[in-house]
Protein backbone atom coordinates (compact mmCIF):
# COMPACT_ATOMS: atom_id res chain seq x y z
CA UNK A 1 0.00 0.00 0.00
CA UNK A 2 2.79 2.44 0.95
CA UNK A 3 4.79 1.57 -2.15
CA UNK A 4 1.78 2.33 -4.32
CA UNK A 5 1.23 5.72 -2.66
CA UNK A 6 4.98 6.43 -2.82
CA UNK A 7 5.04 5.77 -6.56
CA UNK A 8 1.99 7.97 -7.05
CA UNK A 9 3.66 10.86 -5.25
CA UNK A 10 6.87 10.42 -7.26
CA UNK A 11 4.95 10.46 -10.53
CA UNK A 12 3.08 13.53 -9.37
CA UNK A 13 6.28 15.35 -8.47
CA UNK A 14 7.94 14.46 -11.77
CA UNK A 15 4.93 15.90 -13.61
CA UNK A 16 5.04 19.06 -11.51
CA UNK A 17 8.77 19.59 -11.89
CA UNK A 18 8.56 19.22 -15.66
CA UNK A 19 5.54 21.51 -15.92
CA UNK A 20 7.00 24.28 -13.76
CA UNK A 21 10.29 24.06 -15.61
CA UNK A 22 8.76 24.70 -19.00
CA UNK A 23 6.18 27.26 -17.86
CA UNK A 24 6.68 30.91 -17.13
CA UNK A 25 7.68 31.86 -13.60
CA UNK A 26 4.79 33.04 -11.40
CA UNK A 27 4.32 36.83 -11.12
CA UNK A 28 6.56 38.15 -8.34
CA UNK A 29 5.90 40.97 -5.89
CA UNK A 30 8.61 42.12 -3.48
CA UNK A 31 6.60 42.79 -0.31
CA UNK A 32 8.11 41.84 3.03
CA UNK A 33 4.90 42.55 4.97
CA UNK A 34 2.75 40.35 2.72
CA UNK A 35 5.44 37.67 2.75
CA UNK A 36 5.34 37.60 6.54
CA UNK A 37 1.53 37.57 6.69
CA UNK A 38 1.28 34.75 4.16
CA UNK A 39 3.93 32.75 6.02
CA UNK A 40 1.44 32.54 8.89
CA UNK A 41 -0.47 29.24 8.82
CA UNK A 42 -4.15 29.07 9.71
CA UNK A 43 -4.81 26.96 12.79
CA UNK A 44 -8.08 26.41 14.61
CA UNK A 45 -8.75 23.46 16.90
CA UNK A 46 -7.84 20.23 15.14
CA UNK A 47 -7.50 21.93 11.73
CA UNK A 48 -3.88 23.04 11.41
CA UNK A 49 -1.19 24.19 8.95
CA UNK A 50 -3.66 25.53 6.38
CA UNK A 51 -2.22 27.68 3.60
CA UNK A 52 -3.15 29.12 0.20
CA UNK A 53 -5.85 29.43 -1.16
CA UNK A 54 -7.32 29.81 2.36
CA UNK A 55 -7.02 33.00 4.38
CA UNK A 56 -8.29 34.60 7.59
CA UNK A 57 -7.28 34.84 11.26
CA UNK A 58 -3.91 36.50 10.67
CA UNK A 59 -3.67 35.59 7.01
CA UNK A 60 -4.48 38.69 4.95
CA UNK A 61 -7.01 38.29 2.10
CA UNK A 62 -4.07 38.73 -0.29
CA UNK A 63 -2.79 35.39 1.04
CA UNK A 64 -5.75 33.52 -0.45
CA UNK A 65 -8.68 33.77 -2.82
CA UNK A 66 -12.28 35.01 -2.53
CA UNK A 67 -14.55 32.26 -1.29
CA UNK A 68 -11.84 30.67 0.88
CA UNK A 69 -11.99 32.80 4.02
CA UNK A 70 -11.86 30.85 7.29
CA UNK A 71 -12.99 32.14 10.68
CA UNK A 72 -12.12 30.43 13.95
CA UNK A 73 -15.15 30.17 16.23
CA UNK A 74 -14.86 28.39 19.56
CA UNK A 75 -11.98 26.22 18.33
CA UNK A 76 -13.49 25.20 15.00
CA UNK A 77 -13.16 26.80 11.55
CA UNK A 78 -16.20 28.23 9.81
CA UNK A 79 -16.46 29.03 6.11
CA UNK A 80 -19.26 30.82 4.30
CA UNK A 81 -20.53 28.88 1.28
CA UNK A 82 -23.11 30.69 -0.83
CA UNK A 83 -24.23 32.84 2.15
CA UNK A 84 -24.55 29.83 4.51
CA UNK A 85 -22.12 29.27 7.38
CA UNK A 86 -20.51 25.83 7.29
CA UNK A 87 -18.25 24.20 9.83
CA UNK A 88 -15.05 22.74 8.37
CA UNK A 89 -14.53 19.38 10.05
CA UNK A 90 -11.30 18.76 8.16
CA UNK A 91 -9.19 20.17 5.32
CA UNK A 92 -6.83 17.90 3.37
CA UNK A 93 -4.51 20.03 1.28
CA UNK A 94 -2.87 17.01 -0.33
CA UNK A 95 -6.14 15.95 -1.98
CA UNK A 96 -7.66 19.47 -2.11
CA UNK A 97 -10.76 18.31 -0.21
CA UNK A 98 -12.60 19.46 2.88
CA UNK A 99 -15.40 17.97 4.96
CA UNK A 100 -18.10 20.51 5.84
CA UNK A 101 -21.43 20.55 7.62
CA UNK A 102 -24.09 23.23 7.81
CA UNK A 103 -23.81 25.11 11.07
CA UNK A 104 -27.54 24.88 11.74
CA UNK A 105 -27.33 21.08 11.47
CA UNK A 106 -24.54 20.76 14.00
CA UNK A 107 -26.85 20.40 17.01
CA UNK A 108 -29.86 18.64 15.53
CA UNK A 109 -31.88 18.15 12.35
CA UNK A 110 -33.86 21.33 12.84
CA UNK A 111 -32.45 24.33 10.93
CA UNK A 112 -32.93 28.01 11.60
CA UNK A 113 -34.32 28.59 8.11
CA UNK A 114 -35.62 26.49 5.25
CA UNK A 115 -32.84 27.08 2.70
CA UNK A 116 -31.05 24.53 0.54
CA UNK A 117 -27.31 24.86 0.61
CA UNK A 118 -25.76 25.19 -2.83
CA UNK A 119 -22.10 25.26 -3.79
CA UNK A 120 -20.29 27.62 -6.11
CA UNK A 121 -19.55 25.36 -9.08
CA UNK A 122 -16.65 27.62 -10.04
CA UNK A 123 -14.90 26.83 -6.74
CA UNK A 124 -16.08 23.40 -5.58
CA UNK A 125 -17.65 20.13 -6.53
CA UNK A 126 -18.78 17.19 -4.44
CA UNK A 127 -16.01 14.71 -3.76
CA UNK A 128 -17.38 11.22 -3.17
CA UNK A 129 -14.87 8.66 -1.98
CA UNK A 130 -15.11 5.48 -4.10
CA UNK A 131 -17.03 3.28 -3.77
CA UNK A 132 -19.19 5.70 -1.80
CA UNK A 133 -21.49 8.16 -3.51
CA UNK A 134 -23.94 10.84 -2.52
CA UNK A 135 -27.70 10.85 -2.31
CA UNK A 136 -30.02 13.75 -1.74
CA UNK A 137 -31.93 13.41 1.53
CA UNK A 138 -35.20 15.37 1.60
CA UNK A 139 -36.25 16.77 4.97
CA UNK A 140 -39.85 17.89 5.51
CA UNK A 141 -40.82 20.14 8.40
CA UNK A 142 -43.98 21.23 10.21
CA UNK A 143 -46.13 18.62 8.50
CA UNK A 144 -49.81 18.53 9.58
CA UNK A 145 -50.10 14.78 8.90
CA UNK A 146 -47.65 11.85 8.58
CA UNK A 147 -46.01 11.53 5.16
CA UNK A 148 -43.69 8.59 5.90
CA UNK A 149 -42.52 6.26 8.67
CA UNK A 150 -39.20 8.12 8.86
CA UNK A 151 -40.18 10.53 11.59
CA UNK A 152 -38.28 13.02 13.74
CA UNK A 153 -39.37 15.84 16.04
CA UNK A 154 -38.25 19.44 16.29
CA UNK A 155 -38.70 21.25 19.58
CA UNK A 156 -37.92 24.76 20.71
CA UNK A 157 -38.74 28.19 19.38
CA UNK A 158 -37.12 27.94 15.96
CA UNK A 159 -38.77 27.94 12.56
CA UNK A 160 -38.85 24.13 12.51
CA UNK A 161 -41.32 22.95 15.17
CA UNK A 162 -43.29 19.75 15.50
CA UNK A 163 -43.26 16.71 13.27
CA UNK A 164 -40.66 16.22 10.56
CA UNK A 165 -39.98 13.43 8.08
CA UNK A 166 -37.14 12.41 5.78
CA UNK A 167 -37.02 10.52 2.50
CA UNK A 168 -34.54 9.86 -0.31
CA UNK A 169 -37.21 9.54 -3.02
CA UNK A 170 -40.17 11.56 -1.77
CA UNK A 171 -43.57 11.26 -3.39
CA UNK A 172 -44.88 14.69 -4.24
CA UNK A 173 -48.54 14.88 -3.34
CA UNK A 174 -50.93 16.96 -1.26
CA UNK A 175 -49.46 15.59 1.96
CA UNK A 176 -45.85 16.51 1.23
CA UNK A 177 -46.88 19.85 -0.20
CA UNK A 178 -48.78 20.63 2.98
CA UNK A 179 -45.54 20.64 5.00
CA UNK A 180 -44.33 24.14 5.83
CA UNK A 181 -40.68 23.54 5.01
CA UNK A 182 -38.51 21.36 2.78
CA UNK A 183 -34.71 21.08 2.56
CA UNK A 184 -32.47 18.84 0.44
CA UNK A 185 -29.18 17.74 2.02
CA UNK A 186 -26.37 15.70 0.35
CA UNK A 187 -25.34 12.64 2.36
CA UNK A 188 -23.11 9.64 1.69
CA UNK A 189 -24.68 6.32 0.80
CA UNK A 190 -22.96 4.69 3.79
CA UNK A 191 -24.46 7.31 6.12
CA UNK A 192 -27.94 6.62 4.74
CA UNK A 193 -27.43 2.89 5.34
CA UNK A 194 -26.52 3.57 8.97
CA UNK A 195 -29.61 5.73 9.33
CA UNK A 196 -31.93 3.16 7.76
CA UNK A 197 -30.44 0.32 9.85
CA UNK A 198 -30.86 2.26 13.06
CA UNK A 199 -27.11 2.49 13.67
CA UNK A 200 -27.07 6.30 13.76
CA UNK A 201 -29.83 8.87 14.37
CA UNK A 202 -30.62 11.53 11.78
CA UNK A 203 -28.82 14.26 13.75
CA UNK A 204 -25.53 12.29 13.71
CA UNK A 205 -25.84 11.52 9.98
CA UNK A 206 -26.34 15.20 9.18
CA UNK A 207 -23.46 16.17 11.46
CA UNK A 208 -21.07 13.95 9.48
CA UNK A 209 -21.32 16.50 6.67
CA UNK A 210 -20.16 16.04 3.09
CA UNK A 211 -16.89 16.33 1.18
CA UNK A 212 -16.08 19.11 -1.24
CA UNK A 213 -13.11 19.24 -3.60
CA UNK A 214 -11.90 22.74 -4.28
CA UNK A 215 -10.91 23.39 -7.85
CA UNK A 216 -7.77 25.37 -7.13
CA UNK A 217 -4.73 23.16 -7.62
CA UNK A 218 -1.87 24.29 -5.38
CA UNK A 219 0.55 22.15 -7.39
CA UNK A 220 -0.24 24.00 -10.59
CA UNK A 221 -0.25 27.55 -9.27
CA UNK A 222 1.74 27.59 -6.05
CA UNK A 223 4.35 24.82 -5.98
CA UNK A 224 7.05 26.69 -7.88
CA UNK A 225 6.65 29.76 -5.68
CA UNK A 226 7.02 27.72 -2.47
CA UNK A 227 10.07 25.82 -3.67
CA UNK A 228 11.80 29.06 -4.63
CA UNK A 229 11.31 30.45 -1.13
CA UNK A 230 8.30 32.67 -1.77
CA UNK A 231 4.80 32.69 -0.32
CA UNK A 232 1.67 32.18 -2.41
CA UNK A 233 -0.89 34.93 -2.63
CA UNK A 234 -3.13 36.85 -4.98
CA UNK A 235 -3.57 40.31 -6.43
CA UNK A 236 -6.38 41.89 -4.41
CA UNK A 237 -7.75 43.74 -7.43
CA UNK A 238 -7.56 41.01 -10.09
CA UNK A 239 -7.43 37.88 -7.85
CA UNK A 240 -4.66 36.56 -10.07
CA UNK A 241 -1.91 34.46 -8.49
CA UNK A 242 1.25 36.22 -7.29
CA UNK A 243 4.35 35.06 -5.44
CA UNK A 244 5.32 37.31 -2.53
CA UNK A 245 9.06 37.60 -1.94
CA UNK A 246 11.13 39.17 0.79
CA UNK A 247 13.07 42.32 -0.11
CA UNK A 248 16.50 41.61 -1.62
CA UNK A 249 15.58 37.91 -1.95
CA UNK A 250 16.58 36.70 -5.40
CA UNK A 251 16.44 32.90 -5.68
CA UNK A 252 17.67 31.12 -8.76
CA UNK A 253 15.04 30.19 -11.29
CA UNK A 254 14.02 26.51 -11.12
CA UNK A 255 15.73 24.38 -13.76
CA UNK A 256 14.04 21.69 -15.80
CA UNK A 257 15.17 18.33 -14.46
CA UNK A 258 14.27 14.84 -15.51
CA UNK A 259 16.63 13.06 -13.11
CA UNK A 260 16.08 12.53 -9.40
CA UNK A 261 16.78 15.79 -7.53
CA UNK A 262 19.56 15.60 -4.91
CA UNK A 263 18.56 15.13 -1.26
CA UNK A 264 17.87 18.25 0.77
CA UNK A 265 21.17 19.76 1.93
CA UNK A 266 21.81 21.53 5.21
CA UNK A 267 21.50 24.86 3.41
CA UNK A 268 18.02 23.95 2.17
CA UNK A 269 16.83 22.54 5.49
CA UNK A 270 15.93 26.00 6.78
CA UNK A 271 13.90 26.76 3.64
CA UNK A 272 12.13 23.42 4.02
CA UNK A 273 11.34 24.22 7.66
CA UNK A 274 9.45 27.30 6.50
CA UNK A 275 7.68 25.41 3.74
CA UNK A 276 4.00 24.56 4.41
CA UNK A 277 3.50 21.01 5.64
CA UNK A 278 1.90 19.63 2.49
CA UNK A 279 4.90 20.55 0.32
CA UNK A 280 7.35 19.37 2.97
CA UNK A 281 5.63 15.98 2.99
CA UNK A 282 6.02 15.71 -0.80
CA UNK A 283 9.72 16.54 -0.44
CA UNK A 284 10.13 13.93 2.31
CA UNK A 285 8.57 11.29 0.08
CA UNK A 286 10.76 12.29 -2.84
CA UNK A 287 13.98 12.01 -0.82
CA UNK A 288 13.06 8.83 1.08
Amino acid sequence: MFAQHHSSYLLLLITVLISVGISASPPMIIDGERYKECSHLFECGSVKNITYPFWGEGRNKDCGLPGFELECRHDYPVMEIMSEDCRDLSIDQKSFTMNVVRMDFWGDACPEKFVNITIDQALFHYAPKPPAFYLNLSLFYNCPSPISSNHFTCTGNGIAVGDGYYATTPTWNNQTQSCKGHIVVPILQKSLEKLQNGLEPLSVVLRSGFDLKYKYDVLQHCFQCLLSGGQCGSNSSSNEFVCFRQPRFCPEQPQLRSERPPPLTSSSTEARRKTPGVVAEWLDLWNS
